[in-house]
């Protein structure tokens, strides 16, 4: 089950922020060390992480992951781990993204 989903068109490059306080409440930071750690397409099947996604930062208990473009109609799984400094907890994190050019419905 996703921690979150993010809609997103197949051209935008938007960054997403993971804030890990609630998920690591006896740590203070997170260590460079934390990543996006694996990616699977709608199938199941693993996706090479540089393809969704840049190298990510680090700052505090924050982690900024800059998307890359993504296939139209497409829904990516992304485990984002963050390390706790001082427990050395790894909590992992799953945003689901889904690429869409155009959204059907009413607005």
């Amino acid at each position: 089950m996703a921690s979150d989903v993010l809609y997103k068109h197949s051209s935008s490059k938007p960054s997403y922020i993971v804030d890990f306080t609630r998920l690591l409440p006896s740590d203070t930071t997170i260590t460079a060390a934390s990543s996006v750690s694996a990616a699977y397409n709608s199938l199941g099947t693993a996706v090479t992480v540089s393809t969704i996604s840049e190298a990510v930062s680090v700052s505090g208990m924050s982690m900024t992951v800059p998307l890359k473009a993504g296939s139209d109609g497409e829904d990516y799984r992304l485990e984002l781990n963050g390390i706790g400094t001082t427990t050395g907890k790894n909590v992992v994190f799953v945003l689901e993204m889904r690429v869409r050019d155009k959204l059907s419905g009413v607005v």
